[in-house]
């Protein structure tokens, strides 16, 4: 359901949002309303989005702009080998329920390092931009989509074929059901919550080192996000995958507590930078719907609905059931996963 905000309170989010980017020494640069098609095809397949394509006068297959990750890639054509810090305000366009609807949306891109620092300093600005625009009640759910594909890969063939399937659907059961050779798997796979218990289903599991190293970057992630955010309930949810797109790294969520709103959500995408530029360490960076901020603000619509154009959050239980807080299952607007 599409929950209707007031435009200037959509600007005034979006506008303290770009404030904390811009504090942080993030330089806006300006995103072209359109793409060639042939250029971010790739990123685009990756993406996994519903864009909106036209034919330009002089035959081109143009689309408007559907992912501001995509659209930073094509107009900064390469880094230098330099860390580039940018962010942008736009309108990005989509095909939702068969209609192309248009959204704005506030974000930030740091490309060039990577590691801890680099991914913690995005996360920082997430929630500090979500804040901003009003939103002080949040969690903070964090992911690795290296992580969820090294503890599919702990399965046998088809057994991790189903899991990866039973995830993508957000059918937790079914996980369970399809991992049943390695009922830790499906543990780790099903729950979210405090990080310290994502191990804990693991204790009995030889992981083979891409997984824990996987597994402890995302353990400091958390725990440094927590230190620095106590107000945040930090949790890791190594079931998210949908609309990760394009991320190969860390992946999150900034979402509104109690009702699950998606306030910000992005994450690292090393191989779609290098790929469009191969001096490129690597990027990370994430993005606010306007729309969904505003209305999660005080006096900018509240009510527990997914506020912005794109689809609502969806939620389920998380973790084994029993007591445990609502985990938001779509970004709706996601970056291709952001």
């Amino acid at each position: 359901m599409t929950e209707l905000v007031e435009p200037s309170e959509e600007r005034r989010a979006a506008a303290a949002a770009l404030d904390v980017l811009l504090a942080a020494g993030y330089r806006e640069t300006r995103l072209p309303p359109w793409l060639d098609y042939d250029r971010v095809r790739d990123g685009l397949d990756r993406a996994r989005v519903d864009s909106c394509k036209f034919v330009a006068p002089d035959g081109r297959v143009l689309l408007l702009l559907p992912d501001p990750t995509l659209g930073v890639l094509q107009s900064l054509g390469g880094t230098g080998g330099q860390a580039l810090r940018v962010c942008y305000w736009a309108d990005v366009f989509r095909v939702v329920d068969g209609r192309w609807t248009r959204g704005a949306q506030v974000g930030a891109e740091l490309l060039g390092p990577v590691g801890l620092d680099v991914d913690l300093e995005v996360v920082d600005l997430a929630l500090a931009a979500a804040a901003a625009a009003g939103c002080r009640q949040v969690r903070l759910v964090l992911n690795d989509a290296g992580l969820t594909e090294g503890l599919c890969g702990m399965l046998p063939p088809a057994e991790a074929a189903r899991a990866r399937r039973a995830l993508e659907a957000g059918d937790f059961v079914e996980v369970r059901e399809a991992a049943r050779s390695r009922p830790e798997v499906a543990e780790a796979l099903r729950y979210a919550g405090p990080a310290a218990d994502v191990r804990s289903r693991l204790k009995t599991l030889p992981l083979p080192a891409a997984v824990e190293a996987r597994l402890a970057h995302l353990e400091q992630v958390a725990a440094a996000a927590a230190r620095r955010h106590p107000a945040a309930g930090v949790v890791i949810d190594a079931g998210m995958v949908r609309e990760i797109g394009y991320y190969d790294g860390l992946v999150f969520q900034v979402i509104e507590a109690g009702t699950g709103r998606v306030l910000a959500a992005g994450g690292r995408y090393d191989a779609l930078a290098q790929a469009a530029d191969p001096a490129c360490g690597g990027g990370v960076g994430f993005a606010c719907d306007a729309a969904a901020p505003a209305a999660a603000a005080p006096g900018g619509g509240g009510g527990g609905r997914g506020g912005g154009p794109w689809p609502a959050a969806g939620r389920r239980e998380c973790g084994p059931r029993g007591g445990r807080p609502p985990r938001a299952r779509r970004c709706g607007w996601g970056r291709g996963g952001g």
